[in-house]
């Protein structure tokens, strides 16, 4: 891999992320769960466990706060992808006065097209295409899966032992609802703003926020315009 040249090797990363995403099973961006921004690739194994809550209009006319949590694990292949997957749960409305909980499942992967520091190496900065996808049960027949595409843009400063880092993760994602009449796709815009801070090759704390603008449908299925709002917040160790 190393004898390779720079353009090639760019090519052999962006087709692994691809065939990598394209393949993968309904299991990224799930229903009230921030995107966790992929960073910096680095070689180091990394697991989180999240606690996260929503509120948004959806298919069952889910009004109130939902919330759960997800545990994921996250490596590096090739030195520029990042594949993160994870399971989780969400306590969330199943129908318009019926609230049970709902697995969930995702896996995601992010290619760095851009990656350079200071002389010093205090500063970091990095960019990556991100995508995935992401499923959650609903009653009976019915499920939701979540598509997102986008770019992450990531600031890491160096301090010592220590770290922090800011990421904006602007993307378009699309969402199908199955209520067991067919599939109906919504899709919108959406932003993930996440912030880490913690040791070097360590423990860290990652607290993220997500807004998304998801279009109403019409015709035989009908879902509202679905504008929800989710934060997140967990811990992260790196093996």
């Amino acid at each position: 891999m190393n004898g390779m040249r720079p353009g090639f090797r760019f090519y052999w990363w962006a087709a692994a992320t691809i065939t990598i995403v394209a393949a993968s099973p309904t299991s990224a961006q799930l229903n009230g769960v921030p995107i966790w921004a992929p960073g910096l690739p680095v070689s180091l194994v990394k697991v989180a466990l999240t606690a996260h809550s929503t509120n948004g209009d959806d298919a069952y006319g889910d009004t109130g706060a939902d919330w759960g949590g997800t545990f994921s694990v996250r490596g590096i292949l090739a030195e520029r992808v990042t594949f993160t997957g994870g399971v989780g749960a969400i306590r969330r409305n199943v129908a318009v006065s019926d609230q049970d909980w709902r697995p969930q499942y995702f896996l995601s992967a992010a290619l760095n097209l851009v990656q350079g520091s200071d002389a010093l190496g205090d500063y970091e900065y990095g960019i990556s295409i991100l995508s995935g996808y992401g499923t959650s049960t609903l009653p009976g027949a019915s499920s939701e899966q979540n598509l997102p595409l986008g770019l992450d843009l990531l600031s890491h400063f160096n301090r010592g032992g220590w770290y922090f880092e800011i990421s904006a993760l602007p993307r378009w994602s699309w969402r199908r609802t199955n209520l067991g009449l067919g599939g109906v796709w919504q899709n919108g815009p959406g932003v993930t703003g996440t912030v880490t801070a913690g040791t070097t090759g360590g423990i860290a704390l990652i607290v993220a926020v997500d807004k998304m603008w998801l279009r109403a449908t019409s015709g035989t299925i009908a879902l509202p315009e679905t504008n929800p709002f989710a934060w997140s917040a967990g811990l992260r160790w790196a093996l």
